[in-house]
């Protein structure tokens, strides 16, 4: 059920309407269903309690937890590391020193590297721009199946979340994100536009 406690409205004027803000937390991610609504009311003396039931199916979609847990703690510096040592630009990170060429900038050489080896050296840095992320999630993993013990499920759902966490970094930082698991496929795209079809799935 999406709403587990009841809603209380203290008045409801004739021939109008109220509305009312309620929190909800969710356990875990899934869909949540809500086939019908119990309206009860003592009004006009509070003696007798009337109620009816309306069926107005509503749903909601809660998406895995993006939160930055232990798990994506331990492997983010994997994936800045592996990120970086694939491209070299103009992000302020150093990337590696090399030979000048005559195209250089006279801003980038390093002094110190160029006076130690006696020739001109070029600073390059870590390229922050164009990054493209493909995403894969394994859903045929032990704990994927249908039998799997409570210990596998935990597992996995671990690992969902750590899927999802790490599609939000990079969503965060702007990132070109495709998503492949064994049911679907979301096309490359800035992530600022799939990430909710990558959390969905």
């Amino acid at each position: 059920m999406v709403l587990s406690t009841p809603v209380y409205f203290p008045y409801l004027p004739r021939h109008e309407s109220v509305k009312q803000s309620v929190p909800l937390q969710f356990a875990r991610r899934g869909l949540y269903r809500q086939e019908a609504f119990r309206i009860v009311t003592r009004f006009p003396f509070g003696f007798l309690q009337k109620a009816r039931r309306l069926d107005i199916a509503s749903e909601a979609l809660v998406y895995p937890s993006v939160e930055a847990t232990p798990e994506f703690l331990d492997v983010l510096p994997g994936i800045q590391g592996a990120i970086e040592s694939l491209a070299k630009g103009r992000g302020q990170d150093l990337y590696a020193l090399r030979d000048y060429l005559p195209t250089d900038s006279a801003r980038h050489v390093h002094w110190k590297a160029s006076a130690r080896l006696g020739s001109l050296m070029v600073r390059e840095f870590a390229r922050e721009d164009d990054l493209h992320v493909l995403l894969v999630l394994d859903s045929h993993s032990e704990a994927a199946k249908r039998n799997a013990t409570p210990a596998e499920n935990q597992r996995f759902e671990q690992t969902v979340d750590l899927c999802a966490a790490i599609a939000w970094s990079f969503h965060e930082r702007g990132a070109l994100l495709e998503f492949r698991c064994a049911s679907a496929i979301v096309p490359s795209a800035p992530a600022t536009e799939n990430i909710f079809d990558v959390l969905r799935h």
